[in-house]
């Protein structure tokens, strides 16, 4: 697994695409930046996540680290260049990602696999930065779970939007990340029903150019944080 190098200020998270009116910054926003910056800043010198054990895999400690910024940082807003965005799991893990070894940067993936409350929108966002930066050559066991995840919790007519406020279903992002995946997730996709999918509805339909422009512009806006 590769990742791209990304300094500190390239990890603040964009929005995750559910349009969300912007606040004030409450207590629990500033205690939020506070924690967020103060975890990615540590990843650029040496913290929990640089660490690994004798075996050579990610100590349990980073995902320890990783969750209490979540716990702090969930349902809260970060303030940007851009100004204040919605936090989510998805860029924290991946942006975080970018600064750690490829073992804990796994072992966050998975650990937020691990995970059951988690809405649709963020697994959608983790597999359009996953097909795109994960799954382009080679489909592996993460890159199925990440698959599953998205049909086991979406319904087919869940909505996210670009940050141009065009907006895609559940259905479309997965028709539409066919142009960036490797096949093999493909034919898992296709073995793979929605959430609450009855035998009524449609079944997989070839994507379109249309389907691909919207994905293409969903999934910019996803890795949007990695670009120089």
């Amino acid at each position: 697994m590769y990742f791209f190098h990304a300094s500190i200020h390239l990890l603040l998270p964009l929005t995750l695409f559910l349009i969300s009116p912007q606040f004030s910054q409450s207590e629990g926003d500033i205690a939020c930046d506070d924690k967020y910056l103060a975890f990615a800043e540590s990843l650029s010198l040496s913290n929990v996540c640089q660490e690994q054990s004798l075996d050579g895999s990610c100590t349990e400690d980073c995902t320890t680290e990783v969750s209490k910024v979540h716990e702090v940082c969930n349902g809260k807003t970060i303030t940007t260049e851009d100004g204040e965005e919605p936090y989510s799991l998805t860029s924290a893990i991946m942006g975080y990602g970018f600064l750690v070894p490829a073992t804990c940067s796994d072992t966050l993936i998975d650990w937020m696999l691990s995970r059951n409350d988690l809405p649709c929108s963020e697994w959608l966002a983790l597999n359009a930065a996953g097909s795109l930066l994960l799954c382009s050559e080679e489909c592996t066991d993460q890159c199925k779970a990440i698959i599953n995840k998205v049909y086991a919790t979406c319904n087919e007519n869940d909505t996210v939007e670009d940050e141009d406020g065009r907006t895609i279903t559940a259905r479309e992002v997965e028709q539409g990340l066919t142009l960036f995946r490797d096949a093999e997730c493909d034919e898992h996709a296709k073995s793979l029903s929605f959430e609450g999918e009855t035998p009524t509805s449609p079944a997989y339909i070839i994507p379109t150019t249309s389907n691909h422009v919207l994905t293409a512009a969903y999934i910019l806006s996803v890795v949007s944080f990695i670009l120089v």
